[in-house]
């Protein structure tokens, strides 16, 4: 029967974090879009960029300024080691005042590692990876008060004969008065998910509140602020702030940092970013610290929007 090499070590020690505290795919909670990467992921009242909102709150899309947005992204991971990064993509449709459609996927490069037969024999090498697939809808029932649900996939290849899937979905209510945004939720919602020898561990589902404010100063100024928060059905907590100042449509300044304790599937760092818009396409760049593991990331993307 095949064996592999570091299955124990791919399974647990990763950046995918699959196993911890008997949670699995604690990469959901990860944030895709470089725009609140460079937030450190602050965006549950945010409706700003809609093109990743099957991954954050859908419920955000009806108060866009945009009909429509699509992005991709492209991240560098902290330990290439282990994880050699992951590269996202999502769009977003608001139709109407009162309906927002979004779709988005996540695809991560893992490490790669050789199988041996019971002999010993090189059979090969072998790639790890996890997909992430959501879609998303948002529905303003009044004019200060909408609602947003997610349906997601989660898969993981961690052997050829162990790739372990999952269903999920995210709720949110969301309540806009002018600038002032106000949001809460429960995220990751889902099915268990079985390794290969029959256990079964629990998707890192949190409930989530967030508080926000945007609006536009003088005629060509625009300043953002969010805090959001995380319980984790485990038992962790994490607290995110970000700020986002934009001049004249076009260029954009962001930093933010996320606070987590020890048993969280995301730890604490600090981030900042930048971005540049022009005739509706708009390149954006991220780069966050993980004191942790004294590792950093940097993610850049390219999006347009209408």
């Amino acid at each position: 029967m095949r064996k592999t090499i570091i299955t124990v070590l791919m399974a647990c020690a990763t950046v995918f974090q699959t196993y911890a505290q008997d949670e699995a795919f604690g990469w959901l909670g990860r944030e895709n879009n470089p725009v609140y990467s460079a937030m450190s992921g602050a965006s549950m009242v945010s409706s700003s960029d809609i093109s990743y909102a099957a991954f954050h709150n859908p419920a955000a899309m009806p108060y866009s300024s945009d009909k429509f947005g699509i992005g991709a992204s492209y991240c560098l991971a902290a330990k290439p080691e282990f994880d050699k990064g992951f590269i996202s993509a999502g769009a977003g449709f608001r139709i109407g005042k009162r309906v927002g459609l979004s779709v988005a996927a996540n695809y991560n490069i893992g490490a790669e590692y050789e199988q041996m037969d019971e002999f010993g024999n090189n059979t090969g090498s072998f790639r790890t990876s996890s997909m992430l697939f959501a879609a998303g809808i948002g529905v303003k029932a009044i004019d200060m008060l909408s609602f947003g649900v997610n349906f997601k996939y989660a898969l993981e290849r961690l052997q050829p004969e162990d790739n372990p899937g999952a269903f999920a979905s995210d709720i949110y209510a969301l309540f806009k008065w002018k600038g002032l945004g106000v949001a809460a939720g429960v995220a990751n919602l889902g099915t268990k998910v079985r390794d290969a020898s029959g256990a079964s561990y629990s998707l890192p589902a949190s409930g989530r509140v967030g508080v926000g404010y945007a609006d536009e100063v003088a005629a060509r100024h625009f300043v953002e602020a969010n805090l959001d928060a995380d319980c984790y059905f485990s038992g962790a907590f994490s607290a995110a702030a970000g700020v986002q100042y934009g001049w004249n449509d076009l260029l954009f300044v962001r930093a933010g940092y996320r606070y987590a304790t020890g048993t969280c599937v995301l730890p604490s760092s600090a981030s900042a970013g930048l971005g540049v818009k022009f005739f509706g396409v708009k390149i954006d760049a991220a780069y966050f610290y993980i004191p942790s593991i004294s590792q950093s990331r940097i993610s850049v993307g390219i999006s347009y929007s209408l």
